[in-house]
């Protein structure tokens, strides 16, 4: 599973992702991130001023892409996240030449 996050929106700011509660790792502008998972439920989320919420049934074998975009909040921009088809992932992070976060913050 892949986990990238394209917006220039806040971007300086870095944005937890979590997976089941824990923290998955701190995503910046035009940064993806390799997760691997166990097979089975996992539930995704991003915080700003709400929270966005997915959840994704996670097979043995295959591949996923989660990509976090934005909405237009009251205050601020609010998290909002999807699941997208390899195609779309694989041309925008080589498009926009993502940074690979190697580890949780860096």
């Amino acid at each position: 599973m892949y986990v990238y996050r394209p917006s220039l929106i806040l971007w300086l700011s870095s944005i937890d992702i979590k997976a089941n509660g824990t923290i998955v790792n701190s995503m910046y502008s035009g940064t993806y991130y390799p997760y691997v998972t166990d097979p089975g439920l996992i539930e995704f989320s991003a915080k700003t001023e709400t929270t966005d919420t997915i959840s994704l049934y996670a097979q043995a074998g295959q591949t996923y892409f989660l990509k976090m975009g934005f909405k237009q909040g009251i205050l601020m921009f609010r998290p909002h996240l999807m699941i997208v088809p390899e195609s779309e992932a694989e041309q925008e992070i080589t498009e926009f030449n993502y940074k690979l976060l190697r580890e949780p913050g860096n």
